[in-house]
């Protein structure tokens, strides 16, 4: 309810319910003096984080002038899950003053994840008519930050930041991510002439997040302009592995000169040397990546820029002009702009099939493959016309049939989910193959017309094992 008298308004029993929320509260105003009580639960706190299970109740109390408003919060979580991990008994408490002249807030948290410690605080405060966070500390079971902002003359937040994370599986998993590791480094945030720059040192056993494992990281970065992106220092690490994929002994260097960035990335992977190097400049109204060298052998095939390109990139998406790359006798080359509007040109020529196996473990792809496609429409709904050609295609599937070396041709149309395909399978031994019409992933709808001709050969092994 409503009510409008004399001395104010007050407002009364306001409830609302959502499937996730639920909230009521009243609210009072009598001139410049403010008043209101809300109370509620977050029922399922998966509408917040997906990894979390479970609910949390809260409650937020307001009682000042409005100039400088008097502000309480209360968080609390009795039984819940976070990313797998039990978090049990956590109360966070914030108290604020909404004053413009002078705000201040501090911030407590204390609980147990995965039955160990939380015990975290930050206190915000004026000084002297700037913003400083004099005092910031998080224990995390056995991992702890700790450091101090300030506010600089120029409103730009200077101060450290040390970090000791023996455990970063539990940090992780209050914010609802599912990583483990373990990482030491610091933070230095410095403001000169207007602007603010980093200090980034870091190093550790490893880190593994999102099925992808950095094993032995060392960072030693110097940012300075955070405004402009531009870096120098180094990024080193023993491995990067995701799946089956591994790089090692990553060596990246980056040297600032002027208004660009130059790179050079060294390591090794699949047993073979990988090298990178280029330069980042950052232009008005967009950037220029170009890379001058790229060389790899994923499979003992010889991968390697043919010439320097540049990538420009804008609000209109990448430019790319002429980027060729040469593989074994083979080469991919790509020509175009990719943003929210498409217009690509890819050739590929003679490319060995077994690169696929680098990203397709069992797959143990061979022949060679040709292919010309055309990319066109938004990266919102894509529309893709190909025409590829496999020569002596095999893969473990064909071979497992007892099959000889195929010879494929494909083309066709993929527009959104739609795919229209016309496919001709020619093989040893009088088998032919020809296959058109239309799958549709998003209703699920098959519309094929298949036709041809197997020999005997190609199911004898099959009939027999029967």
């Amino acid at each position: 309810t409503i009510a409008l008298n004399d001395n104010g308004i007050a407002i009364d029993d306001v409830t609302l319910t959502s499937s996730a929320l639920t909230a009521g509260g009243d609210a009072t105003l009598k001139g410049d003096v403010i008043s209101f009580n809300v109370a509620g639960d977050i029922t399922d706190l998966r509408a917040l984080l997906p990894q979390a299970e479970g609910d949390a109740s809260f409650r937020i109390e307001a009682d000042g002038p409005i100039a400088a408003l008097p502000l309480k919060l209360r968080l609390e979580a009795e039984n819940t899950v976070m990313a797998g991990k039990k978090l049990t008994r956590l109360v966070v408490d914030a108290t604020a003053t909404a004053d413009p002249a002078k705000p201040t807030a501090k911030l407590t948290a204390k609980g147990e994840i995965d039955g160990k410690g939380i015990d975290a605080s930050a206190e915000m405060v004026t000084e002297q008519g700037r913003i400083a966070i004099p005092a910031i500390t998080a224990n995390v079971g056995r991992n702890t930050i700790t450091g101090a902002i300030r506010l600089s003359a120029s409103t730009l937040p200077t101060g450290k930041l040390s970090f000791d994370l023996p455990d970063i599986s539990l940090l992780a998993a209050l914010g609802g991510q599912v990583a483990d590791g373990q990482l030491k480094g610091s933070m230095d945030l410095i403001e000169a002439e207007g602007k603010i720059s980093a200090a980034i040192k870091a190093d550790g056993k490893g880190v593994t997040a999102r099925g992808i494992r950095i094993g032995a990281p060392e960072i030693d970065l110097k940012i300075p302009d955070l405004l402009t992106g531009h870096v120098s220092g180094t990024i080193r690490a023993a491995d990067i592995v995701s799946g089956t994929n591994r790089l090692a002994n990553l060596d990246a260097r980056f040297m600032r000169s002027g208004a660009t960035t130059d790179f050079d990335v060294k390591g090794s992977y699949d047993g073979a040397p990988l090298a990178v190097s280029g330069a980042l400049e950052i232009k008005p109204g967009g950037m220029a990546v170009t890379l001058k060298q790229f060389s790899a052998s994923p499979r003992k095939i010889p991968v390697k820029l043919s010439a320097p390109v540049t990538i420009n990139t804008g609000s209109g998406g990448a430019e790319i002009r002429g980027m060729r790359i040469a593989a074994g006798k083979g080469s991919i080359t790509v020509d175009g702009v990719a943003g929210d509007k498409l217009d690509l040109k890819i050739k590929v020529a003679a490319l060995p099939a077994s690169l696929a196996n680098t990203f397709a473990s069992g797959l143990d792809a061979s022949g060679t493959i040709s292919a010309d496609a055309t990319v066109t429409g938004s990266s919102a709904s894509p529309a893709v016309d190909f025409d590829v050609n496999w020569q002596n295609a095999l893969t473990s599937q064909i071979r497992a049939a007892g099959l000889s070396a195929l010879t494929v041709n494909a083309k066709g149309k993929l527009q959104g989910s739609r795919l229209s395909i016309d496919t001709n399978v020619r093989g040893g031994g009088g088998l032919t193959l020809n296959a058109n019409g239309s799958v549709d992933a998003g209703s699920q709808a098959l519309n094929l017309s298949v036709k041809g001709q197997l020999p005997f050969a190609a199911v004898a092994s099959q009939l027999a094992a029967q």
